[in-house]
């Protein structure tokens, strides 16, 4: 089976579901919201999606298996980066909160659509800070990664504790000379309790490059 999310024409958000043969088990439209940005999928074949609602919030949305809607959740900020979950079914998102300058802000939703915990994650004081990735590891903590930037772009990467503190951050610049932190959607790997970074630079020269 395979569920995708995104949006339709006029507008609004978008989930499928397709069989093993190719074939569509059910669609569902949230027409009052933007397009869905990122899916999750639990042991059961249950769906969390999260879409960016008209406004600056992100509305998360549980459907079950055959695609009844279970339950909606709204939590602060736009653009969520990536959704994963735990052992006890709790979600977690990433997103990026305005006015200027933005911030860093997660959100834990409980098994059932309760807003457990949102917080937020600045990078030096008077920072532009955008989210892009998040990862679970073991089901006890949190990395989030994405890029804080004054008269340049930097990486940052903030590991977050599953019950709503920040454990801590880490920030760093690729080897070149100019921008480091144009962090791709889903740059973080685990392997265990370790996290892999991948993140892209404009180096010297106006070429490419690639920091692990």
């Amino acid at each position: 089976e395979v569920l995708i999310t995104g949006g339709s024409n006029p507008g609004g958000c978008l989930t499928l579901k397709y069989d093993a043969a190719g074939v569509l088990a059910w669609s569902r439209h949230a027409a009052s919201l933007g397009w869905g940005r990122c899916i999750i999928v639990d042991s059961l074949g249950a769906p969390t999606v999260a879409s960016t609602a008209v406004g600056d919030h992100t509305v998360l949305m549980r459907y079950s298996s055959d695609g009844d809607s279970t339950w909606a959740a709204t939590v602060a900020g736009v653009n969520p980066v990536g959704l994963v979950h735990d052992g006890p079914g709790n979600v977690y998102t990433a997103t990026t909160t305005y006015p200027e300058p933005p911030d860093w802000r997660v959100a834990k939703v409980g098994p059932f659509g309760d807003v457990v915990w949102e917080l937020g994650i600045s990078g030096p004081s008077g920072s532009r800070d955008l989210a892009s990735s998040i990862a679970i590891s073991g089901g006890d903590a949190l990395y989030v990664a994405g890029q804080w930037s004054d008269s340049r772009e930097h990486c940052m990467l903030a590991r977050v504790a599953t019950g709503g503190s920040v454990a801590w951050k880490r920030f760093f610049d690729g080897p070149g000379d100019e921008n480091d932190g144009s962090i791709p959607e889903g740059a973080l790997a685990m392997s265990g309790d370790r996290v892999c970074l991948f993140a892209s630079e404009w180096a010297v020269g106006g070429h490419l490059d690639w920091s692990v």
